[in-house]
């Protein structure tokens, strides 16, 4: 058997995280007037067996960038406004972190990466991001992250040695 599930998405830089059970599949996304928010639809097995599995979602406006490898689902319009949402899919392999750079992260939660090199990375990405908004987004390969300061935005990544 299977079901279907609404999940609100948040709009902004961070992504939303929702756990779902493997073998999902994204069936709608729209804006709801009422609740002035993105919600989408995911199809999902009802099998309580079935291992559940963190993926992430980013809601962007139209013209506002996003990274390369997020993977587009759909556009949610506001029948009332002029506003635009698209909904894309953070790759499954990444994990984004928040917060202010003092979090605590296992070499496992890593992909084994680490973490004398991820401490460098944050400690050079708090340095710079104090005057500016920094995306940080770690995967196995390295950490990955952009600023958007008076400037162009500024995309770089710190490898693991």
């Amino acid at each position: 058997m299977k079901t279907i599930h609404k999940f609100r998405l948040e709009p902004g830089k961070e992504p939303t995280t929702l756990t779902l059970r493997e073998g999902y599949e994204v069936v709608r996304c729209e804006y709801l007037v009422p609740h002035k928010a993105v919600f989408l639809w995911v199809q999902q097995p009802l099998n309580v067996t079935t291992p559940t599995v963190e993926r992430q979602f980013r809601v962007a406006m139209s013209g506002e960038p996003v990274p390369d490898r997020f993977q587009y689902i759909d556009t949610a319009l506001d029948p009332f406004g002029p506003e635009a949402y698209h909904v894309f899919a953070v790759p499954a392999g990444e994990l984004h972190l928040t917060g202010n750079g003092h979090e605590r992260a296992s070499d496992e939660m890593l992909g084994g990466a680490g973490w004398r090199w991820v401490a460098r990375a944050l400690r050079v990405l708090n340095m710079i991001a104090g005057k500016q908004r920094c995306t940080r987004f770690w995967a196995p390969s390295g950490a990955l992250f952009t600023f958007q300061g008076s400037g162009l935005p500024v995309s770089g990544r710190f490898l693991p040695r």
